[in-house]
């Protein structure tokens, strides 16, 4: 196989109304999520979520593509009855850990219950590095093409939305990494390393620990292709010393122009185009807009950001 593609979509927020399950709704950081749902606009923003992501994954395997990964931000808090809906779109994917691969994020993450009772892992863990693997692990996708994936996910206080990747998750990064130092690599992780104008994330929102995981990524002698990433809602590409770094962005939040990346890699000459699938919300499917820009800006390795929509029209 010479050319591979490879589906990038983060930020899906499958989401359950708290009145729906008000006995889980109601306690600890996830009053957080209720205040956000009706005062900070998310229900609007996330309006028949379940049917976008429905046609997302529809959309995803009718672009033939080799291999999809999703980064995290499954749910919008980690509850089981979220967990269960999407998981319940995803159907037989879940049996498929060659054609997918899916990673936690903060809000699958977001209460220590859910942590406690391996929530994601009882839905997803199929599509991770296999039952039991953990993180960091790899994950070979074709001969000379592996993934990759950290996780920093954690419960947080109830305006904090830090991730923190650990000392022992990076050394097994560093090791991962430079045990194969051929195959085209690919890095993939819910919190983004920086925005795109190359700067830090903000403090309540950041991998705080990003310095070193780039870090990692710079010293290796690693073929590492693509970092890839969501958390941040607006789609943007961004550089580190030496890496390009990818943010799909929410493939479902209707404050920003969301949709999802294909990325078609030439396993030959490394060469990368990038096909950004945009959610057309008038006819309610995703279709391919132009990304010259953004494809301009890998190509040149600065930053650039995906031109936003008007927000909930």
């Amino acid at each position: 196989m010479s050319r591979f593609r490879l589906a990038h979509f983060s930020d899906v927020h499958y989401t359950v109304g708290p009145f729906a399950d008000p006995r889980h709704s109601f306690h600890g950081k996830r009053l957080a999520s209720f205040f956000s749902y009706y005062l900070g606009g998310r229900g609007r923003r996330f309006r028949d979520v379940e049917r976008r992501i429905a046609t997302l994954l529809d959309d995803v395997d009718a672009m033939g593509v080799d291999h999809a990964i999703c980064t995290g931000d499954l749910t919008a808090s980690s509850l089981d009855s979220e967990f269960a809906g999407l998981a319940g779109l995803f159907g037989e994917r879940l049996q498929r850990p060659d054609r997918y691969t899916v990673l936690p994020g903060n809000h699958d993450r977001y209460v220590e219950s859910a942590v406690r009772t391996r929530a994601f892992e009882r839905h997803f863990e199929s599509l991770g590095g296999g039952v039991g693997a953990g993180f960091p692990f790899a994950k070979t996708l074709a001969p000379g093409l592996r993934l990759v994936a950290i996780d920093a996910s954690r419960p947080t206080g109830f305006t904090d939305a830090t991730g923190l990747s650990g000392p022992l998750q990076n050394r097994a990064l560093r090791a991962l990494l430079d045990a194969d130092t051929t195959s085209t690599t690919l890095v993939a992780m819910h919190y983004g390393l920086v925005r795109w104008n190359g700067n830090l994330d903000h403090p309540t929102h950041r991998m705080l620990d990003a310095v070193d995981v780039l870090d990692a990524l710079d010293a290796t002698d690693a073929n590492v292709a693509l970092v890839l990433h969501g958390h941040m809602h607006g789609a943007f590409t961004a550089v580190s010393a030496r890496r390009t770094i990818l943010c799909a962005g929410s493939a479902t939040d209707l404050l920003v122009d969301c949709g999802y990346f294909v990325y078609e890699l030439d396993l030959g000459t490394r060469a990368i185009t990038i096909e950004r699938r945009h959610w057309n919300r008038r006819e309610g499917r995703f279709e391919t807009i132009d990304c010259t820009e953004l494809q301009s800006a890998v190509r040149e390795r600065r930053g650039e950001k995906l031109a936003r929509q008007a927000p909930l029209t």
